[in-house]
Order: structure tokens, then C-alpha cells, then sequence
């Protein structure tokens, strides 16, 4: 299990590049947490990520204060989380939220049966009021295990971009978030479209008339589309 502090996610996925049911692409799961309202609060966002498995009988959130302190991204006992799993390390309250795509960060390594949860608050709420999440449930699925995660990433960059327009299912670009640049040398900016709805994109432009003079820039399309 894993957490995307970027992307506000918390995902599941295969440890190993073999399933028994999906063999050697196994998908991954992820919880994209998109937000919430609730009276004087603008956004609500996540606070906190837990992952425990249902063998660890130990750490398994049997009771109801066992699950508020989980909640609150710490331990079961109720101490606070260090990043990377060492006391010497900064507090947290995401639990794995490094990259295992990079292989970079505090990563899961016990490949179990795992049980993911979100927090957030805490909240004080006056009587007959009530608070609203909204989260998207995504699955990925790429050549093997890692690249499944890469896939569930893309899809929640969907799903909060969807989020953004009210779910209206508008044509959705999809832009790399950082690039690395050598000054004074040229560089490629490769950049898909798709509908949500399915529906065949026919044209794609791009406006480069804000670009400094003498930018040099240059918008190809793919072949079968129109553009400009």
C-alpha cells in the first residue's frame, strides 16, 4: 500500500511482477480523495494515511478508539508516525508515501492482504449539520505491477480534473507535471487529449501567439488530427 501526497491518494498494489489471477499485468487500486465542504470550512483535506493488513491481530483496528487514532495518522497505541519508519525522522501522518515506481521514499515492504484508510478533520459541526466528501475510486493497469501504478496516477489526475468542472466530461489534456530543461537548449513537450466520454477528439490546437519573440516554438500533432 502506498500514499500520493501530490495527488491525495492512497492505492493498493501488486508487490511482485506475477498474480495468480492477473497474471503479469496486475492492476492497481486508488482512493483519490477530492475534497469536502462543510459549514465555514472551504476544503477539507486529507489529513492522514493508514494501511494495516488482517493478519496483524496486533495492530488491527478492533476497537473504536484503535480506529480514531488510525485516523489521525498515528499508531495504534496512539504515538505519532515518523517518516521513513524512524523515530529520528520528522512526524507524519501519511504512512508510505514514497515513490515505489522510482523505488525512492518510505515504502511498503511486506506484501499482505491490506486494508487502506483516509482521515481528515477533526471537525466541529453545530447540531443538524452535516459535512460532504468526495472521493474517486480508480483502478490502473500497465504492462506489469509498477506501471500499473503509473497508470492510476493518470487517472486521478482525471478524476480531480473532472472534479473541477462539476463532472461535466469535458476533453481532458494531458501534460507531464514537471519537466527537466538545459538552458539554451531546445526541449520536447509531449502532451495527449482524450474525451472522457469516449467520444473522437478530430482537432487539437495549441495557441503560442503569448510566447516571447523569437521563441522558436513549433505545435505538432499526431497523425489523423487536425490542427494548428
Amino acid at each position: 500500500a502506498g500514499y500520493d501526497r501530490a495527488r491525495e491518494m492512497g492505492y493498493v498494489y501488486n508487490s511482485t511482477t506475477f498474480d495468480n489471477v492477473f497474471g503479469a499485468t496486475p492492476p492497481a487500486l486508488g482512493v483519490v480523495w477530492l475534497g469536502g465542504s462543510a459549514p465555514g470550512v472551504v476544503t477539507i483535506p486529507c489529513r492522514s494515511f493508514q494501511t494495516y493488513d488482517t493478519t496483524d491481530h496486533t495492530n488491527y483496528p478492533v476497537t473504536a478508539q484503535r480506529s480514531y487514532l488510525y485516523l489521525q495518522g498515528k499508531d495504534a497505541v496512539g504515538d505519532p508516525l515518523h517518516a521513513l519508519g524512524n523515530k529520528n525522522e520528522p512526524v507524519t501522518t501519511y504512512r508510505f508515501d514514497g515513490d515505489p515506481v522510482a523505488g525512492s521514499g518510505w515504502l511498503d515492504d511486506h506484501s499482505l492482504d491490506k486494508r487502506i484508510l483516509l482521515g481528515s478533520g477533526p471537525l466541529t459541526l453545530p447540531p443538524g449539520e452535516s459535512v460532504e466528501f468526495t472521493i474517486a475510486i480508480v483502478v490502473g493497469q500497465g504492462a506489469n505491477h509498477l506501471a500499473s501504478v503509473t497508470d492510476l496516477r493518470r487517472l486521478a489526475d482525471v478524476a480531480r480534473y473532472l472534479a473541477s468542472t462539476d463532472f461535466e466530461p469535458a476533453p481532458y489534456v494531458d501534460l507531464p507535471r514537471e519537466l527537466e530543461l538545459t538552458n539554451g537548449q531546445p526541449f520536447q513537450l509531449h502532451m495527449a487529449a482524450f474525451d472522457p466520454d469516449g467520444d473522437p477528439l478530430t482537432s487539437l490546437t495549441a495557441d503560442l501567439s503569448t510566447l516571447p519573440e523569437g521563441h522558436g516554438a513549433r505545435f505538432d500533432v499526431a497523425a489523423g488530427l487536425a490542427g494548428g
